[in-house]
């Protein structure tokens, strides 16, 4: 649902109204900065954005640009996937290294390596949440420019 031009007592009741149910909070701070805090996502528009509203939200958006919420549940949505997936993997590798190292294949320095080598590839894992983010990226630089060219093709029209 959408609320604009609504007095800051107002939305605070809708969000609240809302409470049964997550509740995403897009705010350009100015009117609006404590939300954030009560809404289970605040999304600050950081380009006319107070000090307050940013530092109470989940996420700012560096632009007033609307359609850049839809990049940050991507990678956001995205970055707890990958993070989990790479929790997941150094646990089974390491399980793995504990059963060999318990039935004497494996003496214990050259377990303490391995663990560290366990370490590294489950960070190296996780560093794939970058690649979500530079996909977003780019898809909002292919959306903006297929929206500037249809503004253009309007104007010309």
């Amino acid at each position: 649902m959408v609320h604009a031009k609504t007095v800051l007592q107002g939305k605070v009741e809708i969000v609240q109204a809302m409470r049964p149910w997550p509740v995403l909070m897009v705010g350009d701070g100015i009117n609006d900065a404590p939300l954030p805090a009560v809404s289970d996502v605040g999304i600050a528009m950081a380009a006319r954005c107070a000090t307050v509203a940013s530092e109470s939200a989940a996420a700012v958006i560096a632009s007033n640009d609307i359609a850049r919420v839809a990049d940050v549940a991507y990678v956001s949505r995205r970055t707890v996937q990958i993070a989990l997936q790479s929790i997941w993997l150094g646990i089974i590798i390491s399980m793995g290294l504990m059963l060999v190292a318990a039935f004497g294949y494996l003496p214990a320095v050259a377990g303490a390596l391995l663990q560290e080598i366990v370490d590294l590839v489950a960070i190296v894992s996780a560093l794939r949440a970058l690649r979500a983010y530079k996909g977003a990226q780019q898809d909002h630089v292919r959306h903006s420019e297929t929206r500037a060219s249809v503004d253009s093709a309007i104007r010309n029209a």
